[in-house]
């Protein structure tokens, strides 16, 4: 690669007259969009807010290009990226799947769990808040923490424990 690193940055450009740019997002959670000489692709995601109309949307893509400092070539080696074409599909409203790790064992008495994983395969464009609860009611001796995790735009694993407290009781646990 002649240059010492490319970066990209995308904008929006819908097919319609409506501006999609705060409905439509894309990430690249490794690199941050950047090209170095040891590395020839980069990996994004895109998102859409369910209110975004279903269609076609363009996601055009500039560069910022660092030469190498002992080169005395021009300093714009590559062109930009062509553009990348999304597809937005009818909004499917609170469909998430999440799936939590398992403990190889029961929570021992006046201990913590180790961290649980929570995790998605698609993560929402919006936050989704998950609340932690005992399905047979509450139980004062058994807390989560934390109480809840949030997935955001870029998050596809969090993580929880369980705390048993020392007083818990097994004969009166409902």
């Amino acid at each position: 690669m002649q240059a010492k690193k490319i970066v990209l940055e995308g904008t929006a450009n819908p097919r319609s007259r409506t501006n999609p740019e705060s409905k439509l997002a894309w990430t690249s959670e490794v690199w941050a969009y950047t090209f170095y000489q040891e590395y020839t692709q980069i990996a994004f995601r895109v998102g859409a807010d369910k209110t975004l109309s279903k269609g076609l949307y363009w996601i055009n893509w500039s560069k910022t290009e660092t030469g190498q400092s002992s080169s005395t070539s021009p300093t714009t080696h590559y062109h930009h990226p062509v553009r990348t074409l999304v597809e937005v599909v009818a909004a499917v409203a609170n469909k998430y799947a999440f799936t939590c790790e398992t403990l190889g064992s029961s929570a021992i008495k006046g201990t913590s769990t180790p961290d649980i994983g929570l995790a998605t395969t698609n993560s929402p464009f919006s936050d989704v808040q998950i609340t932690f609860a005992l399905s047979a009611g509450t139980n004062a001796a058994i807390t989560f923490d934390p109480t809840s995790l949030t997935f955001g735009p870029n998050d596809l694993k969090k993580y929880f424990k369980i705390a048993v407290s020392s007083e818990y009781d097994i004969s009166t646990a409902s």
